[in-house]
């Protein structure tokens, strides 16, 4: 993926506001030429999900005008090479429970409830009920540790 130096230093500075809860806009485009076609429409469709919000895997899917893909779809999100920027811990199980991520699903939790407007709660679903306080986020994996990790 190539990057320009000012274009990484502006994601970094709004990569920081959005760890404080803050909404961030993350328009970016990035070369995605090494995945597939299935996958780059799957990251396209994911980043329609608003801020604050889950869909699940069998809506993107649908979205994509493949209601029968949604494992498929799951398996695209693990490849994910940009979460948060492509926000898939916004998808979830069609029942609302979290489902997978690649950084694990205590990452996942904390990623969907500093979305919301009070976080706090300890258990987030589709539905999420509003929490009073945010927890330390989780320390992240090494990036060449991620690679083998739990699906998004």
């Amino acid at each position: 993926m190539d990057r320009e130096p000012r274009r990484d230093a502006d994601l970094n500075k709004r990569l920081t506001p959005y760890f404080t809860g803050v909404q961030v806009a993350f328009p970016d485009k990035f070369d995605l030429g090494t995945a597939t076609l299935f996958q780059r429409r799957v990251w396209e469709t994911t980043q329609l999900i608003p801020y604050g919000e889950t869909r699940s895997y069998r809506w993107v899917a649908e979205r994509m005008g493949q209601p029968a893909a949604a494992r498929a779809v799951g398996q695209a999100l693990a490849k994910n090479p940009l979460p948060i920027i492509i926000p898939c811990h916004r998808v979830v199980t069609n029942n609302g429970k979290l489902g997978g991520f690649s950084g694990g699903l205590e990452m996942k939790r904390y990623l969907l409830r500093l979305e919301q407007p009070n976080p706090t709660t300890s258990d987030v679903q589709c539905q999420p009920s509003p929490p009073s306080t945010l927890p330390p986020p989780p320390v992240l994996p090494a990036a060449d540790e991620a690679q083998g990790s739990n699906p998004s």
